[in-house]
C-alpha cells in the first residue's frame, strides 16, 4: 500500500465505568488507499460503517485484561459487494512491581475481500515489559 487517509467520526456509549469498563461505538468513515503494484494502480475510495465493543477489566490487583473488537463494513460498487473487516486486540498486564507490568498482546486482522490477493486472515502475538515513569 502507498498511500492510505481516513476521516470519520462516531459516538461511544460507556455501559460501565470506573476500574472496570464496558463500551461500546458506532460511526462512519471514509478510507482512500492507493495500491502501487508492477502491474497496475489500484485506487480505492469507500464510505465504510465502523462499530466497536471493549472492555477493560481488573481480575484482581496485580492483573488486568484489556479487549476490543471492530467491525468494519462499506459497499464496493466496482465489485458490486461489501468488503468486511474484523480485527481485535487482546491484552493482558501483569503487575510485577510498582513500575513494572508484564504485558501478553495478540491482535488479529480478518478481511473477507481484500483490495489486492492477501491473506485474510492475519494474527500476532507478543510479549512486552511497561515501565511507568513516578
Amino acid at each position: 500500500m502507498k498511500d492510505r487517509e481516513l476521516v470519520g467520526g462516531g459516538l461511544r456509549f460507556n455501559f460501565i465505568q470506573g476500574e472496570n469498563s464496558l463500551y461500546m461505538g458506532v460511526g462512519a468513515f471514509n478510507e482512500f488507499e492507493r495500491w502501487d503494484r508492477t502491474d497496475a494502480i489500484i485506487l480505492k475510495n469507500l464510505w465504510k460503517m465502523n462499530s466497536f465493543l471493549g472492555a477493560e477489566i481488573d481480575l484482581n490487583k496485580q492483573v488486568q485484561i484489556n479487549a476490543i473488537l471492530y467491525y468494519q463494513t462499506g459497499r464496493d460498487a466496482a465489485i458490486e459487494a461489501f468488503r468486511s473487516r474484523l480485527s481485535g486486540h487482546f491484552e493482558v498486564k501483569d503487575k510485577i512491581s510498582n513500575h513494572f507490568k508484564v504485558k501478553l498482546i495478540s491482535d488479529f486482522f480478518m478481511d473477507n475481500r481484500p483490495i489486492i490477493p492477501l491473506n485474510t486472515f492475519v494474527y500476532e502475538a507478543y510479549v512486552g515489559i511497561e515501565y511507568l515513569l513516578n
